[in-house]
């Protein structure tokens, strides 16, 4: 089923914002939260972001289910029209310490039941520290929200094509990494300039735009639906390839909210091709 996109565009940007409201008012960073540990805290946030969510579409009488990290399906209506997709905190150990970004990622498919994960209509990422905005729709380029220029700019992915020093990515091993996990991308961390900022979403949407402000490549072994819905949207249309360690396009994978995927998010294929060939094996 085809849904306005204009609507669908609206909707996306009123849950960012919603997102964005949430959180500010839980305190900058989690910081006036409650007293408790880590997960306590993180589970309060996305909580509050995910009722609020949820209760936006039953006010307005919004004909979609809810597919968010907390409660995985939330069946909001009997009869949807579409699917919203929602991570609430992505970057939950940012949020807790109060540094670096944390983000909200938001993408919508004009199917209640989406077959594969490239069918997403519209999708948006806020980076919640520096106020940055990702969106685009099916087939429409990129367009970042640049809080230093109050406008937006279009953005398109690097170019690069080969690992080498100007080169930089970010490699994301997940949380308490043993060695040998490490060692799967040690020549990756020999060939470019590698990080890890702990937000899936703004990796992801920074290969979008390394072009202006950003970077030329992204992997994960263990990457989430929710994230990744997102990403692979901004960097197709920015002109990147998203493919997994074996070389097939992660649009065509079916969706399944509760499996994990490996990412080569790429500027080209050149360079997703390159690094494939250096990801060692388990």
């Amino acid at each position: 089923m085809s849904l306005d996109l204009k609507f669908l565009k609206s909707l996306r940007d009123n849950l960012l914002d919603l997102s964005a409201r949430v959180l500010k008012e839980l305190g900058d960073s989690g910081n006036d939260l409650k007293q408790g540990n880590k997960n306590e805290i993180v589970t309060k946030a996305d909580d509050a972001v995910e009722n609020e969510v949820i209760d936006y579409l039953r006010r307005h009488k919004i004909k979609a289910n809810l597919d968010g990290e907390e409660r995985r399906r939330s069946k909001i209506t009997a009869n949807p029209d579409m699917l919203v997709v929602l991570d609430p905190v992505d970057g939950t150990y940012r949020f807790w310490r109060n540094f670096l970004p944390y983000s909200t990622v938001v993408t919508i498919f004009d199917s209640p039941e989406p077959r594969t994960l490239g069918e997403g209509a519209v999708t948006g990422i806020i980076d919640h520290t520096t106020r940055r905005i990702w969106r685009t729709s099916r087939n429409e380029p990129v367009f970042l929200y640049e809080p230093r220029l109050g406008r937006e700019v279009e953005v398109k992915a690097s170019g690069a094509v080969h690992l080498n020093g100007d080169v930089s990515g970010f490699v994301d091993h997940g949380p308490c990494s043993k060695p040998e996990d490490l060692a799967r991308f040690h020549q990756l961390y020999e060939k470019s300039w590698v990080t890890n900022i702990s937000s899936a979403g703004v990796h992801l949407a920074s290969v979008a735009s390394g072009n202006y402000a950003g970077s030329d490549y992204y992997v994960c072994g263990i990457q989430k639906p929710e994230e990744l819905v997102s990403g692979l949207m901004l960097v197709e249309n920015a002109g990147g390839i998203v493919a997994d360690f074996q070389g097939k396009l992660i649009k065509n994978k079916p969706y399944d909210f509760d499996a994990r995927y490996e990412v080569i998010a790429a500027s080209t294929s050149d360079l997703a091709k390159e690094i494939r060939a250096n990801i060692s094996g388990k």
